[in-house]
């Protein structure tokens, strides 16, 4: 009776473990630092530059870690969230993928390509409220001194509140 007890709680011990550091540790082809808004368990927005209502809430996709950044809208301009990287030399794909749902409105999220004062975007709607992956790709032929901007935006509303949460964010050259 005592071993059937002790493996009974060795597996409920086993099974309700879940490992966020596996989670929560960014690939490492993963230009983007802070992909998942945590660090060491703690909810953080470090390495992002930040417009708005931005704060970082326990909510995230599945396998993701804990943590997730939340813009909110309450009758104004769409906030954001933004991070900007050097480009890499030479002529190459960028594939930005990230976790993203909304409430009440649809959201964006867009990569621009920075070389002086000029820039190409790309840009796609959020539109789901349950967790999703959203993702952009595009060619770029980035010289010395160019950068990439990847900007996660709320919604955009005059009389509807909206939240929009992101996650899980990863951008790999090819």
């Amino acid at each position: 009776m005592k071993k059937y007890a002790l493996f009974l709680l060795a597996a409920i011990l086993v099974t309700s473990c879940k490992d966020e550091a596996t989670t929560t540790v960014p690939d490492d082809r993963n230009l983007i630092p802070n992909p998942s808004f945590e660090q060491d368990g703690s909810p953080t927005l470090r390495s992002w530059d930040i417009s708005g209502e931005v704060i970082t809430i326990e909510d995230s996709p599945p396998g993701g870690g804990r943590y997730s950044a939340r813009i909110s809208e309450v009758w104004g301009p769409a906030g954001f969230i933004s991070v900007t990287l050097p480009a890499v030399g030479g002529d190459k794909q960028y594939v930005f993928t990230c976790w993203g749902k909304t409430e009440n409105l649809p959201a964006e999220i867009e990569m621009s390509f920075i070389r002086d004062s000029t820039l190409q975007t790309k840009s796609g709607a959020v539109t789901d409220t349950i967790w999703t992956i959203y993702s952009l790709a595009d060619t770029y032929s980035a010289r010395s001194g160019d950068s990439i901007k990847i900007i996660l935006k709320g919604s955009i509303s005059q009389l509807l509140p909206s939240k929009t949460f992101y996650d899980q964010c990863f951008l790999e050259v090819r």
